[in-house]
């Protein structure tokens, strides 16, 4: 997958595509660019490799730096899209969120996206269900509480609402229900009462509740 930057160019030149060359070469932006300056006096940020070919006096075309430009935001792009990825999984949302306080958009964001989906980089489907899983593992709790943190992660409702109904039945919510309930009875000596208001409060079922609480006494 190519990729490429983030930045516009300073400046927006407005010469024909022809008659243009390399004014200089000059260090700037981030992340290993070059400020190309024309002989219009426009200017381009254009990472080191991609400019490679560049020399000052060299003849380029309008249309050939802005291939260059793209080139380059779209390398950034991919960068910090895997660098994300990289610590942590993400829904789709979730990485163009991410993605746009970077300053990345428009076309380029949108096709950045889609090839990660193609790579098997990004999958809703399978995000939600593995934050699903590590969500039950590490703080049991009801669906209502599941739905809505899958939400808060970019899943969409339908997604959200699938994964949980092939992954978290009523069996599956009482087993998570009354794990939690013991791992609190073996910590301190709650009441039932006190046992009762601590699975409330994630969100459990009221039939769940009183399953477990009968199962413990």
């Amino acid at each position: 997958m190519d990729s490429g930057e983030l930045g516009e160019s300073s400046s927006s030149p407005s010469v024909k595509d022809n008659d243009l060359s390399v004014q200089t070469l000059t260090k700037g932006g981030t992340g290993g660019e070059l400020c190309v300056t024309l002989s219009d006096g426009s200017s381009f940020f254009v990472l080191k490799h991609i400019a490679r070919h560049l020399y000052g006096g060299c003849e380029v075309s309008l249309r050939s730096m802005e291939q260059l430009q793209f080139r380059s935001q779209k390398q950034k792009a991919n960068q910090a899209a895997l660098s994300f990825l990289a610590r942590s999984a993400h829904s789709v949302r979730g990485l163009q969120q991410k993605l746009i306080r970077r300053g990345v958009k428009g076309d380029l964001l949108a096709l950045v996206l889609q090839e990660l989906e193609e790579a098997g980089y990004l999958d809703d489907h399978r995000f939600a269900g593995e934050w699903l899983q590590s969500r039950l593992r590490r703080h049991p709790e009801g669906r209502v509480a599941l739905y809505a943190g899958l939400l808060r992660r970019g899943v969409s409702r339908e997604i959200a609402e699938t994964v949980l109904n092939s992954s978290f039945s009523g069996e599956v919510e009482q087993a998570c229900a009354l794990e939690w309930a013991r791992k609190l009875k073996s910590r301190s000596n709650y009441t039932r009462e006190e046992l009762k208001g601590k699975l409330y409060s994630r969100h459990f079922q009221t039939a769940v509740i009183t399953r477990v609480l009968s199962i413990l006494e």
